[in-house]
């Protein structure tokens, strides 16, 4: 066996490396459901990641990721609001996306 997480001596964030590629980007940070709403108006795509928690000996309860109501309800409003979605899942292992129906 070994872990599904492996760190590097240097790491960039999702977000650091979208902001050194020099796009106009409206961030929220938290999964603060009406924040992402607001800085969702205007975009031309959201970017919305998730994560699931493991660790050695240790296994995930289920395939679901740990903001999956988040996830649930931003893409249902990127839908609502014609703005294309994607969700980055950082999690090792399958994961379940009932937000890509």
């Amino acid at each position: 066996g070994g872990s599904g997480r492996v760190l590097s001596p240097h790491q960039v964030t999702i977000l650091d490396g979208l902001r050194e590629s020099c796009l106009d980007l409206n961030v929220s940070e938290s999964d603060d459901i009406h924040e992402a709403a607001q800085v969702m108006g205007g975009a031309d795509v959201v970017l919305v990641c998730g994560g699931a928690k493991t660790s050695e000996s240790f296994d995930r309860q289920s395939l679901k990721l740990d903001q999956e109501h988040f996830l649930l309800h931003i893409t249902a409003l990127g839908r609502r609001l014609g703005v294309p979605t994607v969700v980055v899942a950082l999690a090792p292992g399958a994961i379940l996306a009932p937000w890509s129906k």
